[in-house]
């Protein structure tokens, strides 16, 4: 047998060889499971089987169609070298190792005619007639021959050509057949006719037969009823053996078998032994016995192998899986290939090693591979299909089921759970194998699926909470409880079910108690001050405009109180006049409160010099003050109690409780927390205790008496979400809590949404827990970007105990404060949103029951401050100030507003006067205002007074008066004597007319003539022009086109630079119209300008966002028009204007480069490096340039000597205000902190400065003898005494 391979030939030309096992079939098919897969539509999923049938390789088809094997469909094929099998587009060719040598059909003829005797040597027939009486037929060799040769009879010898054939014939070598279809093995011996013919007359006669046939390598098989006889070649044989020289050559023909086993001719009266009597009864009475010992064999055998059968298959149907599997591997041992019972004890064996598996304790794993056993050992057996295939395919379900649901169970073994399941989706993989019906697979797979995702979504469920257990002990064990209430948030955020884990609530109760004893108390005492009396002494006028109705009412002496950028005045409550004013800082933490001590005062902190300071309401003078540990910042508004304020602090992430004295300002205790706190605490319990929430996760209950930390309490609120003060509703506390799009540990019941300003949320729905005793708070909660949840909670145990008693979802943020009067609860939400509720501390009945809310609806996100009156009320400052009436199910709102503009602070309340500061959009002024607030049928104001408004230009005017035009739009002239003490000057000569809803500030620049621009920008773009004498001389309409650049004076007119175009406006009577100079187009759009510098009257440079630099000229022939001179491309852009002197420009660009240019034809000149990138300037005086780089550093370079750097003077971080002044050979420079200092100009020393105390807009400039330098607020401060000769004892210093 030669080994055989497969050579499979894909279409794409490629090749693959596998060997063929005859202990092994190969399936072709479809299917996965297939030794060769052709994954086509045409081919089955088992298109056929390749099987070693002990001689060849055969072939079977198993689809209906059947296969092709070289081009013709068969059903079954005996296979040989050279076949090719067609399976969908690829060829499987069957391919020998040694391939054997074909054969001519004579050669082959002689081949099986070897040591047989030829009838004749040609193709010939050859006629026969039938033997004499007594005739014997030449050859024949019998017993009687036999005697006769003993008796030396002589020998029948054939003719000699004959026998030199044979010789030849014997020579030949032997070609290797292929192995016979096998004829039964009991032919030889126990066929009753060859037992017959076992008998002394045969046996030496055939003896030399035999051997010849021995010698020749090949055996001859007997046929039935005559043995095969043979005899040795004699001693003449053998010498024409070796005489002949074609004894080595084969011959044509030999014998046939038809002589071989002709009989041999019997002599005259001699009788046949076949016909003998009694042979033939021994030989039929044998026949007989065999047959009937063949019959009862094969009856004692089956009973026997039915038994043995039976007996195992009781056992599996008993569950007794490992008995039944070792009689059935013993039945097969014994009986492999009994057609009956073997393939079913095969079955039966595979099904029990699954069921073993599954039985009692489950091996998965090993069930699992039982079954592909199964498969591979019953796949090609008959009723495999489809019986036995279901059978598995349940079994296989059954396994991806059992795993999963096991997995599920494995929560104190997570890992063999994971295990687990991804062996049910190995399973589930293999499902696939066992398919018999569509429907069933789909339903099966989903119902493994769900299994599978009820098994992992619980293993994740405890492996979530494992590893937050993990982390929770290891930040217990690190001493950080604000860690582990995080950790537990992030938990039931995910999982509201871990509410009940008794390990996490363990943890917590840990946490707590932890974050209790982190709480720190300070008793030493920090005594408050007296009033600081080294001022500056620079006096300041501070320009604040006032109008009112009516100029003939007189003051009553009572002041309110108004914060004006970082100033903070006392306003007069009948005429507006301000009274008072003192300095205070910017980004206050809360609005000064007005306070009761022995005098009426009013506490605020200073973040200028960072004090808690006392005022008197009556003239602003400083009563108290209490300098602030360094680094604490205060984050919001005291809680006042009596004489104690409780204020709130925050350094290096920790929240601190300070209690104050009013009376002398005196620190006398303070704790300290592990987190930020919120700011104001708020009573409850009768003022015995003080409740503060944390920055995240928890709340504080303080006791008053004794100052300590008496509980920590879980709240669960994400950090920053709770921004707007508490408030407490008699047993009720509001905790407005605000958040991200994360949601605390509630579960978000009773949320609705935000459907319009007429939408009312639900009321709030008493829970189990609302019955009990205690202190209730109401807890604001953000946790979604767009609304916020209002939870009523309710302390109890001093504070150690939290239980939920209602919710209510609104939309918007709670960050202002809430207003309770009586039992309306008015809250105030972003998006200028305002809801009304009922409050209730009743079990019994709802603790907050929505009245009604309203929106605006042109929101802004400003501060929203409520003020409420008798008979329900209430009055919103947000965009505008609005007036509001609750009934009994709604808010009414007055359609009338008034006092536009966005609260800046809360409102004041005077009998039914209102006082309200607003700012506006375009400035950082403060209009405050009094609001007559019951007046029917809208509110009326009866003056308005502006603080805080800074100065745009600060000019003197050809009249001998300063020019002050403020960012308000208002005119001021000063005159010198009015400078020279401090006070206020409110009376404005002017003011411009600005429009309604301008959103972007003034601009101004001043005119080479001495006149003033001013313009403004979108909605509607305007611009004014303001003579010498400080008066409106023209306002023109920009048609909603914004300058994008100042003005510039040329003979032609003022030249505006419009979108697109340069303009000429402002043009004297007879000029005629002027043509408009366009911008380049650069990319299909028309560049933007964006600086303007005049160089003469005639002359101007442009610079447009394309960094070309252009210098243009005013022509009037042929027409009025620009005409650009010379153009120079700038390679980095430029921050600052540029600055003309002496004939030449000077550009300070981004590129760290100072340029100085010819002004005529643009052309560099000279340059310089910076050592950082201009921030203010540059400036030129005398021949100095100098400029501010990098806000560190002021620079001076000499501009006679080619920029060469003259000296540096470091600023500390803080800008020049302005530019310089040379005054008398020295040169004044102010600094944006208020800083003024005199500096020498040739080497830059610092000679006398001083401190205003507040931050510098303009720089100085001279008015008359008196150089003045102008603060943020308007106000105008004297410093000609910088320039004064030093008195006695001056150092020179300050």
């Amino acid at each position: 047998m030669h080994t055989m391979k497969l050579e499979i030939q894909f279409l794409s030309g490629d090749s693959e060889v596998r060997p063929l096992d005859p202990d092994q079939s190969v399936s072709i098919g479809r299917a996965d499971s297939c030794d060769i897969q052709v994954d086509e539509e045409d081919v089955a999923q088992l298109h056929c089987r390749l099987l070693w049938n002990g001689s060849d390789w055969e072939l079977k088809a198993a689809n209906l169609d059947g296969v092709e094997v070289n081009g013709q469909l068969v059903r079954e094929s005996i296979l040989a070298a050279g076949d090719v099998i067609r399976a969908g587009s690829i060829d499987i060719r069957m391919v020998g190792d040694e391939p054997e040598e074909e054969q001519s059909p004579a050669s082959e003829e002689a081949s099986e005619s070897d040591g047989f005797i030829p009838l004749a040597t040609s193709d010939d027939e050859i006629s026969l007639k039938p033997l004499d009486k007594g005739e014997e037929p030449a050859g024949y060799v019998g017993s009687k021959a036999v005697e006769e040769e003993e008796e030396d009879v002589e020998e029948i010898r054939l003719p000699a050509e004959l026998r030199r054939e044979r010789a030849a014939a014997k020579a030949r070598p032997k070609r290797k057949r292929r192995a016979r279809e096998p004829i039964a093995d009991d032919l030889d011996e126990k066929h009753p006719i060859n037992q017959i013919f076992e008998d002394d007359d045969f046996e030496d006669d055939g003896s030399d037969l035999l051997d010849e046939t021995e010698e020749d390598g090949e055996s001859v098989e007997p046929m039935p009823g005559q043995k095969v006889l043979s005899r040795s070649r004699s001693d003449e044989e053998e010498e024409l053996a070796a005489e002949s020289p074609a004894a080595s050559e084969p011959t044509a023909a030999g014998p046939g078998l038809a002589e071989r086993l002709r009989a041999t001719a019997r002599r005259p009266g001699d009788q046949e032994t076949l016909k003998s009597p009694v042979v033939l009864f021994l030989g039929g009475f044998a026949v007989f016995l065999l047959l009937a010992s063949l019959t009862f064999y094969f009856m004692f055998s089956r009973n026997t192998i039915e038994g043995l059968f039976e007996l195992a298959e009781a056992e599996v149907e008993e569950g007794s899986y490992s008995q039944a599997i070792t009689h059935l591997e013993e039945f097969l041992q014994v009986y492999p290939n009994n057609e009956e019972f073997s393939p079913r004890a095969t079955f039966l064996l595979n099904q029990s090693r699954v069921e073993a598996r599954l039985g009692g304790a489950k091996e998965w794993v090993e069930a699992l591979k039982a079954v592909d056993l199964y498969r591979k050992d019953c796949q090609d057996l008959e009723g495999y299909e489809p019986e036995r295939k279901l059978y598995l395919f349940n079994t296989v379900v059954k396994i991806a089921i059992g795993c999963v649901n096991e997995a599920g169970e494995s929560l104190q073994d997570t890992a063999k759970g994971r295990r687990l399941i991804e062996l049910s989706v190995e399973a589930d993989r293999k499902l696939a194998l066992y398919k018999t019906d569509e429907e069933k697979f789909a339903g099966d797979q989903t119902r493994i699926a769900e299994a599978r995702r009820i098994a992992a979504a619980k293993l994740l469920r405890q492996e979530v909470l494992d590893d937050g257990l993990a982390r929770i002990a290891k930040s217990l064990e690190a001493k950080q409880p604000m860690e582990v209430l995080i950790e537990r948030r992030k938990l039931l955020t995910r999982y509201s079910e871990f509410q009940n884990e008794a390990q996490l609530e363990q943890r917590l109760q840990d946490a707590l108690t932890l974050e209790k004893s982190r709480v720190e108390a300070d008793t030493t005492l920090r005594p408050g001050q007296a009033p600081d009396t080294t001022a500056s002494g620079v006096p300041g006028l501070s320009l604040t405009l006032n109008t009112r109705v009516r100029t003939d009412e007189k003051s009553e002496g009572r002041t309110v109180f108004v914060v004006g950028r970082d100033c903070f005045y006392g306003i007069d409550t009948v005429t507006g006049h301000p009274t008072w004013r003192r300095v205070i800082g910017l980004d206050l933490p809360f609005p000064p409160m007005a306070v009761s001590t022995a005098q009426p005062g009013l506490l605020l902190v200073n973040t200028n010099t960072h004090e808690l300071v006392l005022l008197g309401q009556k003239d602003g003078k400083t009563i108290r003050r209490l300098p602030l540990v360094d680094g604490q910042r205060v984050v919001g508004p005291p809680l006042v109690v009596g004489t104690q304020a409780y204020l709130v602090s925050e350094s290096n992430g920790r929240g601190h409780l300070a209690k104050i004295s009013l009376e002398d300002l005196n620190q006398t205790a303070q704790l300290s927390f592990s987190q930020a706190i919120t700011s104001p605490p708020v009573l409850i319990s009768g003022g015995k205790q003080l409740v503060v929430a944390g920055h995240r996760e928890v709340i504080y209950t303080i006791d008053m008496g004794s100052f300590t930390c008496e509980a920590v309490s879980y709240l669960g609120h994400p950090a920053g979400s709770i921004e707007s003060p508490l408030l407490a509703m008699g047993g009720l506390v509001l905790l407005p809590q605000n958040g991200t799009s994360e949601s605390g540990s509630g579960d978000g019941s009773g949320d609705t949404s935000d459907n319009g300003s007429g939408d009312s949320p639900p009321a709030a729905k008493p829970s189990a827990g609302g019955g009990a005793g205690g202190e209730n708070l109401v807890v604001a909660e953000n946790d979604r970007l767009d609304s916020c949840r209002l939870r009523v909670i309710r302390l109890a145990g001093n504070g150690s105990q939290l239980a939920a008693v209602a919710e209510v979802r609104v939309p918007g943020h709670v960050r202002d404060r809430s207003i309770l009067r009586g039992r309306d609860l008015f809250v105030p939400l972003s998006g200028e949103r305002l809801v009304a509720f009922t409050v209730s501390d009743d079990p019994n009945h709802d603790a907050l029951t929505t009245v009604g809310t309203h929106r605006v609806q042109t929101p802004h996100a400003g501060a929203i401050h409520l003020a409420v009156g008798p008979g329900g009320l209430l009055w919103m400052a947000s965009s505008k100030l609005q007036r509001f009436r609750l009934t009994t199910d709604s808010i009414k709102v007055d359609p009338n507003r008034i006092a536009d503009g966005l609260s800046s602070q809360p409102l004041q309340s005077i009998g039914s006067q209102l006082f309200v500061g607003r700012r506006l959009p375009h400035s950082a002024s403060v209009v405050f205002t009094r609001v007559e607030r019951d007046a029917e049928p809208q509110m009326i104001t009866h003056w308005r007074t502006v603080v805080g408004s800074g100065l745009l230009e600060c000019q003197p005017m050809s009249n001998g008066l300063l020019l002050c035009l403020t960012e308000t739009g208002g005119l001021f002239h000063v005159r010198d004597n009015e400078l020279d003490a401090a006070g206020f000057k409110f009376n404005i000569e002017g003011e411009l007319r600005l429009p309604v809803g301008l959103a972007t500030p003034l601009a101004s620049t001043r005119l080479s003539d001495g006149r003033v621009v001013v313009w403004c920008g979108l909605p509607e773009p305007r611009l004014w022009i303001l003579n010498t004498v400080g008066t409106i001389e023209q306002e023109l309409d920009l048609q909603k086109e914004a300058l994008e650049a100042a003005p510039v004076l040329t003979e032609g007119g003022i030249v505006v630079p419009l979108p697109g175009r340069l303009k000429l406006v402002a043009r004297t009577s007879g000029q005629g119209p002027a043509r408009e100079f366009p911008a380049p187009v650069e990319g299909g759009k028309k560049r933007k300008w964006l600086k303007t510098v005049a160089v003469d009257s005639k002359h101007l440079l442009v610079l447009d966002d394309g960094g070309d630099l252009v210098r243009l000229q005013y022509r009037t022939a042929p027409a009025p028009h620009l005409f650009p001179i010379s153009t120079l491309k700038l390679t980095a852009p430029l921050d600052r204007d540029p600055v003309l002197h002496q004939a030449r420009a000077i550009l300070a660009t981004a590129d760290r480069k100072l340029l100085v240019l010819g002004a005529a034809d643009l052309q560099v000149a000279i340059t310089a490096d910076l050592p950082a990138p201009a921030t203010a300037g540059p400036w030129a005086t005398g021949n100095q340039v100098i400029v501010e780089t990098g806000q560190k550093q002021l620079v001076c370079f000499d501009l006679a000597d080619n920029l060469k750097l003259l000296w540096t003077i470091e600023t500390g971080g803080h800008s020049v205000a302005g530019a310089p002044l040379v005054v008398d050979g020295r040169m004044l420079v102010a600094w944006d902190n208020g800083r003024v200092a005199v500096i020498n100009p040739a080497d830059g020393k610092t000679g006398r400065t001083v401190e205003l105390g507040q931050p510098i807009a303009l720089g100085p400039r001279t008015f008359g003898k008196k150089i003045l330098v102008t603060s943020i607020d308007g106000t105008l401060y004297r410093v000609e005494s910088l320039l004064a000769p030093a008195a006695a004892g001056d150092s020179g210093g300050k």
